[in-house]
């Protein structure tokens, strides 16, 4: 059996958060590892088709460009990454980590394995769940005049629905829960506005088609009646979900499943940080997850002076 490693920091996923913490620790000398499960450093960055405009000091094409100038980064930087290194259990109380490779263990911990996005999930035609739409970009010119079936009921899923509403002949917007999510001004434009038809306490229950979506059927939960609607646009806003499970029963989580952190991205274990999307509370912005990395890197530092 291979011997533990030892590190004085251990970054637990490779996203911007992930790197950003790994510089600046770079920068103080500070011997650390971040690990990947992927081929690539970048997390959710290669699914962000848009471009990229409130990235401070640039600008880029999408998020696979700005992928590729976090890669060239920390490649320039030698910082000690390990792609397809995947983690596979965590004890946070002794601050190990097993991976697919070997074990390590950190006198503090920096976890950033961001979270995912929150997919349908139907009991019947599973086989067209490939076909519902999760990240809608350019929709000028791809869906303009398309009718279209938004699940979700919080401030994304209206802002999605409120604009084919006003640019396709048709939108309903499904809602899990028996209201809408969303600031009030934002819930009376939506119950207000025409082409917009809003089903409450509704998911859908099944996909209709052969090789692609023709039609979706819809349950009320409250009435308890199945609805079929023929449209075969589905896109789902349905939030997020954070990559917790390997930390689930080991730390204090928010309700929404994100890790509770200080000001300082401390958790309520010592030694042990969380950044980025699987922080609590934050904001699931790249902004965001940058700044998070660079005071984690800075309150590990400050940890490891306590130990010595």
């Amino acid at each position: 059996m291979p011997a533990v490693e030892s590190f004085d920091v251990v970054i637990i996923g490779g996203g911007p958060a992930g790197v950003s913490c790994s510089l600046e620790l770079k920068d103080n000398l500070v011997r650390h590892a971040l690990l990947e499960r992927s081929q690539e450093l970048g997390g959710q960055l290669s699914q962000i088709v848009a471009p990229v405009k409130n990235f401070g000091g640039a600008s880029f094409a999408n998020g696979t460009a700005l992928q590729n100038q976090l890669i060239k980064t920390a490649n320039q930087r030698n910082l000690p990454f390990r792609l397809n290194d995947e983690v596979i259990a965590v004890n946070l109380s002794q601050k190990t980590v097993k991976t697919r490779h070997g074990s390590l263990i950190g006198k503090a911990l920096v976890l950033a394995t961001g979270a995912r996005v929150r997919r349908i999930e139907v009991e019947e035609g599973a086989h067209l769940a490939g076909h519902i739409l999760y990240r809608l970009e350019d929709k000028e010119s791809k869906f303009e005049g398309q009718s279209a079936i938004v699940v979700g009921g919080d401030e994304p899923a209206l802002i999605e629905a409120l604009w084919f509403a006003k640019n396709s002949p048709k939108c309903v917007l499904v809602c899990p829960s028996d209201k809408l999510q969303a600031g009030p001004d934002l819930v009376k434009e939506a119950k207000a506005k025409k082409g917009l038809e809003i089903l409450l306490s509704s998911q859908i229950r099944e996909l209709i088609g052969k090789e692609k979506i023709e039609a979706v059927r819809i349950f009320n939960h409250k009435t308890q009646e199945m609805r079929r609607i023929a449209i075969p646009t589905v896109v789902a806003k349905l939030g997020m979900i954070p990559n917790t499970e390997l930390f689930a029963g080991q730390i204090d989580l928010a309700d929404n499943g994100c890790v509770k952190t200080d000001i300082k991205t401390q958790t309520s274990l010592k030694g042990i940080f969380a950044v980025g999307d699987l922080a609590s509370p934050s904001y699931w912005r790249l902004s965001t997850a940058i700044g998070q990395g660079t005071i984690a890197a800075r309150a590990a530092m400050d940890y490891l002076a306590t130990l010595n």
